[in-house]
């Protein structure tokens, strides 16, 4: 229970320093000229929510669940909740889709990662002991 109550602060907090960090990273992806004829999909993906957000999101989450030992998924699910309330606080919700899916998706990558990485780490001791 404990584990799983430290894993809610520790994506309160992710959350809150990704959505905080976001900001500036997406300002500066966005002043990013798109070349003309390129794909505005692929520009979104690839240049202004990818750098922006995404990678934001696993940075951050993912040394976040690194330096505590903590339920990893209560602590995805309390960051991609988090992150739905900023959004709603301040009035972005209805347009944010594109930047909370980028979010979600470098917060489970980084759930993913880190998870991989305890489950071999356990693995290995087995293996020694």
């Amino acid at each position: 229970m404990r584990n799983a109550l430290l894993g809610v602060a520790i994506g309160i907090a992710s959350a809150f320093v990704t959505c905080q960090v976001s900001i500036h990273a997406l300002a500066r992806t966005a002043a990013i000229a798109m070349p003309r004829g390129f794909p505005v999909e692929l520009w979104d993906v690839f240049v202004l929510f990818g750098p922006g957000a995404w990678l934001v999101a696993l940075v951050i989450h993912g040394v976040a669940l690194r330096l505590a030992s903590v339920h990893i998924l209560a602590a995805l699910l309390a960051f991609v909740a988090t992150c739905v309330v900023a959004l709603a606080a301040i009035g972005s919700l209805p347009v944010g889709g594109k930047t909370l899916l980028a979010w979600t998706l470098g917060a489970g990558l980084a759930s993913w990662w880190v998870a991989r990485g305890n489950r071999h780490r356990r693995d290995l001791a087995g293996l020694t002991s």
